[in-house]
């Protein structure tokens, strides 16, 4: 116990820990202490990467300890991790009966029901993942998607207007802003703020997404960084509080984001159909206007081409 404590303390050697471990679970008699020192030496092979060793460990330390909460969270996360929803709950769960004041098991099991599209079970874990870690921005901001997906836009505000506060990184607190954005355009009463609130707001999360740490706005940063999400978020905003020029411009960029994802593309065709739809009417014909037909055909064809459900393929092409 000893050599696994400083293999990790003080050289954060963790295969030398898991090695540890081991041999103190071979010379254990007690079977909770060796089921905790299996669980211990899963943990350390998980740090590793080694996830079918440490899923073989947490196992067998069930065997000897079949309701133990922290190796079930542990197992939990591994399974949920392999893709494993199903099963990864049924020890999430448990996991959250035992450890009410335990954020971890909480969350896991939020973006496990996330992953199921039950937004119901996922706020109200994320919502005690909350209380608990108050200042946990992914928490705050997944609690405010959720809330947003549930046609709660007034609590989602609030709530994404925290987690863009609390964000340690700009391109998280570009996502929140967004989605702060969003939440606005959804407000309904009378003191409810303007369209340009939501288009300051969406402006705000365009230029931390598209600006590195640095300062200096870089054309590279669309490619460099997952922020396709962001851009159309804000793009669909500024559209909707009648920026169109903006709106287009960022959806033109969601695009070069995403090259392999039909949905930016979608909704840029989408958009140019719309200010097509809405321009004035005149008795030039179609041919000679600035109606991007052949753009938004080119468009549609490669979302179809990227798209996986058939149904919408043919829809797309048609």
């Amino acid at each position: 116990h000893a050599l696994a404590r400083a293999s990790v303390q003080n050289r954060a050697d963790y295969r030398a820990a898991r090695a540890a471990l081991l041999r103190a679970a071979e010379l254990e008699t007690v079977p909770a202490l060796r089921a905790a020192d299996l669980r211990d030496a899963g943990w350390a092979a998980w740090q590793t990467g080694e996830s079918s060793d440490a899923l073989s460990l947490w196992r067998k330390a069930l065997d000897g300890v079949p309701d133990e909460p922290r190796t079930r969270a542990y197992l939990g996360k591994a399974l949920l991790a392999r893709g494993e929803t199903e099963a990864a709950l049924v020890e999430l769960e448990a996991a959250v009966a035992a450890l009410p004041t335990d954020a971890e098991p909480a969350h896991d099991a939020a973006l496990a029901y996330l992953a199921q599209g039950d937004y119901e079970r996922a706020g109200e874990l994320l919502l005690h993942v909350t209380r608990l870690r108050p200042d946990d921005a992914a928490a705050l901001g997944q609690l405010g998607e959720v809330l947003l997906a549930l046609d709660q836009p007034e609590k989602a505000w609030h709530v994404l207007r925290d987690a863009a506060r609390l964000a340690r990184s700009e391109h998280a607190a570009a996502r929140y802003t967004a989605a702060q954005a969003r939440a606005l355009l959804l407000l309904d009463s009378p003191t409810a703020p303007t369209y340009g609130d939501a288009a300051r707001l969406a402006r705000e999360a365009l230029r931390l997404a598209l600006t590195p740490s640095d300062g200096a706005p870089s054309a590279e940063t669309a490619r460099r960084e997952p922020i396709a999400e962001v851009l159309l978020a804000a793009g669909e905003v500024l559209l909707t509080a009648g920026e169109v020029d903006d709106g287009l411009a960022a959806l033109e960029k969601a695009v070069a984001a995403s090259p392999d994802r039909p949905l930016a593309r979608l909704a840029l065709a989408n958009a140019l159909i719309t200010c097509a739809e809405n321009a004035p009417q005149t008795d030039i014909p179609p041919a000679q206007t600035s109606w991007p037909a052949g753009r938004v055909a080119r468009l549609l064809q490669q979302a179809a081409a990227l798209h996986a459900d058939t149904g919408v393929v043919n829809e797309l092409n048609a």
